[in-house]
């Protein structure tokens, strides 16, 4: 979506982190990264992303960290897509919230959902390698 002045403010983009070396049973795991606001007009296109990926990949992740806004319809886009992700078994996670977007997702009693750490959880080895990966 190109907003005023020819301006991004949403873009989509998706990747694929091999699953860890410890685990080789585990599958790779597709990782969806929207960046900008997720409001009412973009949030269509982040469930379509989401809808379809949890159709073709048993893991997949939506990274949130540069999400700049999270409006109710992002909520509605996320638990569309974990709720088919469920039907078709497999299994959906966010990770990086920030600022509006951890609140919000707060306020929706989703961070448990969704697998994202509270604050007060300590990090797990090889969290931080694949944060990097992604940035």
């Amino acid at each position: 979506m190109v907003g005023p002045g020819g301006t991004a403010p949403f873009t989509l983009s998706w990747h694929t982190e091999p699953a860890e070396p410890t685990n080789p049973t585990r599958d790779d795991q597709l990782i969806i990264l929207p960046a900008g606001d997720v409001d009412l007009a973009t949030a269509p296109l982040l469930q379509t992303a989401l809808l379809t990926a949890v159709e073709q990949h048993p893991r997949v992740c939506c990274d949130l960290g540069r999400v700049t806004f999270f409006s109710a319809a992002g909520v509605s886009a996320l638990l569309v897509a974990y709720n088919r992700a469920i039907q078709t078994g497999s299994r959906l996670t966010a990770r990086r919230p920030h600022g509006i977007t951890r609140r919000v997702l707060h306020l929706a009693g989703l961070e448990q959902t969704l697998g994202i750490r509270t604050e007060s959880q300590p990090r797990r080895r090889g969290d931080d390698a694949a944060q990097e990966r992604t940035r």
